[in-house]
């Protein structure tokens, strides 16, 4: 990755002096404000429509809110004064003379997502076969000139899969996920107060959570997933369940969830689709089928503003082998026998995961 350090940082500080007169860069953010969802509004007694007054935030809320809106302003100023110094179309570039919609995927895929070199233990808790590694993206590419920036800046932040872990901090991977070392976060991946702006400039595909059913059943996903999306307009949702994330799993306690956290989430206004799912051993798998049967199946998720999300399709079965000791502990019900499997290395055990999907009626 070696040129991928301070590659969007070093970037900026090239195009700022192109920066337009402050005025420009003022009615702009003024304009923006003006569609920010914060700008509730009311009616006068003659039906004119009057602001509510909003409350005083604390000084630590005022803090955050003045960090966002500074970072909103200087990738706004930065995307303008881009756009109106123009650029160089690189005509001499073999790449330029191809399809733009070729190149985008092109572009699409070198700023994607990839597994890094430190691989993941599979005793670790937040080890899973889609993530064996910690992930990054290498932003070198937007480095190289002004016409390739303009085409690729909202990649890194669109294919990004922001995660959540829900519960203990000991069951959460200590690198959530990192760009290459060097990019500047403040303008990959922006906090801003705007739903306009976070919608059509830097729409995120997807948010994944991982929780733990203490931390769920008490409702903390609401929480979370409101915080992520101060930087994030989600389409979908993923929420997994973990084998070691259910009630009393060291005891071997029956598998159980109530429904009360499903009918209390309100997903943010963006999301198309909200994919649960639920992972067990393999000798609990009668037991994961019965309860999505009995109970998961019947679930419908809703928006904030109310819209439903209906279960789609039919669950989709997975099997993997993965650690007999999570954690690094050894359990009586995780032997051969008591998991129903065949032959297993010593620390190897099967499971068995479940994914169902819920999208928006209609």
């Amino acid at each position: 990755m070696e040129g991928a350090a301070n590659a969007i940082s070093l970037f900026i500080r090239k195009a700022l002096p192109f920066r337009s007169s402050q005025s420009d860069s003022s009615a702009q953010i003024a304009s923006l404000r003006q569609t920010s969802s914060h700008q509730q509004l009311d009616r006068r007694g003659d039906g004119s429509q009057m602001p509510k007054p909003r409350p005083k935030l604390r000084a630590r809320s005022r803090h955050l809110m003045d960090k966002m809106r500074r970072r909103e302003r200087v990738l706004l100023n930065l995307i303008d004064e881009i756009k109106k110094s123009g650029c160089n179309p690189q005509s001499q570039s073999s790449l330029f003379k191809i399809p733009g919609e070729i190149r985008e995927h092109i572009f699409a895929y070198v700023l994607s997502e990839s597994d890094g070199t430190d691989e993941i233990s599979q005793h670790d808790y937040w080890y899973r076969p889609d993530y064996p590694s910690h992930r990054y993206i290498d932003t070198a590419l937007l480095q190289t000139c002004r016409q390739v920036w303009v085409e690729t800046y909202t990649l890194p932040r669109r294919n990004v899969s922001p995660r959540i872990w829900l519960g203990s901090t000991n069951r959460e991977s200590p690198r959530r996920f990192a760009y290459a070392e060097g990019a500047n976060e403040e303008v990959l991946f922006p906090v801003t107060d705007s739903d306009a702006f976070r919608q059509t400039i830097h729409p995120n595909e997807s948010l994944q959570v991982f929780a733990q059913m203490y931390a769920l059943e008490r409702g903390g996903l609401n929480k979370a997933v409101q915080n992520a999306s101060v930087k994030t307009s989600p389409r979908r949702i993923t929420i997994t369940l973990r084998y070691t994330d259910w009630w009393n799993w060291e005891v071997n306690d029956p598998l159980r969830i109530k429904d009360t956290w499903a009918e209390e989430f309100k997903a943010p206004n963006t999301v198309e689709e909200i994919v649960v799912e639920l992972e067990t051993r393999n000798g609990k798998k009668p037991e994961l089928d019965a309860l999505i049967s009995r109970q998961v199946s019947k679930w419908t998720f809703h928006t904030e503003k109310g819209q439903d999300l209906v279960l789609c399709g039919s669950p989709k079965e997975e099997f993997y082998v993965g650690s007999a000791k999570p954690g690094g502990a050894r359990y009586q019900h995780h032997s051969e026998y008591a998991n129903r499997s065949g032959p297993m290395g010593d620390d190897e055990m099967l499971y068995y995961n479940v994914k169902l999907r819920w999208r928006k009626a209609g």
